[in-house]
């Protein structure tokens, strides 16, 4: 009779007893990346690269770093942007920031702007740039100036550039009148491929072309066309950057995809390739900071990568030693050879980071250069505040390494992901799901419920996207 009273009550508390649910908290940064890619070329965004450097660098470089980012919540389109780093080996000598004021023209998007930052190096530079896309059609034009009227031989002078964008196809040119250099890039997506070109010289192609074009004219020499045509396409090669990249479930240009692996060539010098893996994935650990009795499991995020880098330079050297010497190449000639490229050494990197919750995340790489480890912890509060600190060892240098990170930002969207690849980004710091039978545990709890209905509705998940989000 005891038995059978334990059972039905026991069976009355779970039928109305708080709902099983599965952590789901944001991810560890907000979401500040993409604000101003309308004002730089989309190659350099395009093709995995924001989320490399992430995975590599962010809380894992060596020395001192600091990061702030506020806005007013009364007037949002108003920030600051303040940058610091320093090394610990040269601190105070080898030390550079920028502060950058910026207004944002439309408070719903971000791509329209204007900004002054000044930057503090060996050189000073004061720059004030301005950037207006218009969505509907995708045509946008920016452009630079330098705010100081002396311009050293390592500042910019002015720049002006114009862009066309939408979700598949981008393609724009970006020109320095006084240095004579430019830069034109050409993209486009079709389905989970992504290609894309870029040209980046001192001197416009088509009039080193037609030079040596002039000049073998009035040679009249057959042999001397078809040589300045080959020394043309030379030329241009030394310039030019291309990539192609796969990811079969799409991504955002400027956040983390679920999947994609990148081949790139960089102006006849570099191969590279590269992958990049984000994982939105469930535990069924408890999570000693929330009530044990409901809680079914939790959301991490664990992002992998890998990135080889050939020096193509190095092998050209090489095979012109080998064509001009009979015989094997000798190992010094070949060193010297190398040595006369100023080129950067091959590199294979592999980078994991590993999100456990809101509040702490653990990252490391390892390289042919160096090994790194790093905690970075979290606090979300009115002012957000990132502390981390790194240890490494540097190969080359054959000497320890050390890293710390300090972050405070009160802006930025917040975004979520859910587990098994489904869509993210909501409105609060930590939601909640209702669990599936397989994650009922037989515990309780408290905190915001989503409705099992309602697990995909962009409303609730705060996923409202502006028409231009996906835009190249």
């Amino acid at each position: 009779m005891a038995l059978q009273f334990l059972t039905s009550l026991l069976g009355w508390r779970q039928a109305h007893g708080p709902p099983q649910v599965v952590l789901v908290p944001p991810l560890f940064e907000r979401d500040h990346r993409g604000r101003s890619r309308m004002a730089r070329s989309s190659y350099d965004l395009l093709f995995c690269k924001p989320a490399l450097r992430w995975l590599f660098q962010d809380y894992l470089s060596d020395g001192l770093r600091s990061v702030m980012r506020f806005s007013p919540p009364e007037d949002p389109k108003i920030s600051v942007n303040f940058r610091f780093g320093a090394s610990l080996r040269e601190l105070g000598n080898d030390s550079a920031g920028s502060l950058a004021l910026r207004y944002q023209l439309i408070q719903k998007d971000p791509l329209s702007f204007i900004d002054v930052k000044a930057a503090a190096r060996e050189s000073s530079e004061a720059r004030m740039r301005g950037c207006y896309f218009h969505v509907p059609s995708g045509m946008g034009i920016f452009g630079s100036v330098p705010l100081l009227q002396q311009i050293s031989d390592e500042g910019k002078g002015p720049e002006v550039g114009l862009r066309y964008s939408s979700p598949d196809i981008t393609a724009g040119a970006i020109a320095l009148p006084l240095q004579q250099t430019q830069t034109i890039w050409a993209a486009g997506r079709l389905g989970p491929l992504t290609v894309g070109v870029q040209y980046q010289g001192g001197q416009p192609f088509r009039q080193d072309w037609a030079a040596k074009a002039r000049e073998a004219a009035r040679q009249k020499k057959t042999d001397a066309v078809a040589s300045s045509a080959q020394s043309a396409l030379a030329d241009l090669q030394q310039y030019l950057s291309y990539a192609v990249a796969y990811s079969p479930q799409g991504s955002s240009p400027y956040g983390r995809g679920n999947f994609t692996a990148v081949v790139e060539v960089r102006e006849a010098r570099e191969l590279s390739l590269a992958f990049f893996y984000h994982l939105a994935i469930q535990r069924l650990v408890r999570n000693p900071l929330e009530d044990h009795r409901s809680v079914a499991g939790i959301t991490n995020y664990v992002d992998f990568g890998l990135q080889a880098v050939v020096d193509l330079a190095a092998q050209q050297a090489r095979a012109k030693v080998q064509k001009g010497r009979p015989g094997p190449v000798s190992k010094k000639a070949a060193e010297q050879a190398e040595a006369a490229v100023p080129t950067r050494q091959p590199a294979l990197r592999l980078g994991l980071a590993w999100q456990v919750n809101k509040n702490v995340m653990f990252k490391a790489k390892v390289g042919t250069d160096a090994f790194t480890a790093a905690l970075a912890v979290k606090s979300w509060g009115a002012i957000g505040t990132t502390g981390a600190g790194s240890v490494g060892w540097d190969i080359r240098r054959q000497q320890p390494q050390f890293g710390f990170t300090l972050a405070f930002e009160n802006y930025g969207n917040i975004r979520y992901e859910r587990s098994k690849g489904r869509p993210r980004v909501g409105s609060a710091l930590v939601q909640r799901h209702v669990a599936l039978p397989e994650d009922i545990a037989n515990k309780e709890g408290a905190g915001l419920m989503v409705k099992k209905e309602d697990l995909e509705n962009k409303e609730i998940l705060g996923q409202q996207e502006t028409a231009s989000a996906h835009f190249l």
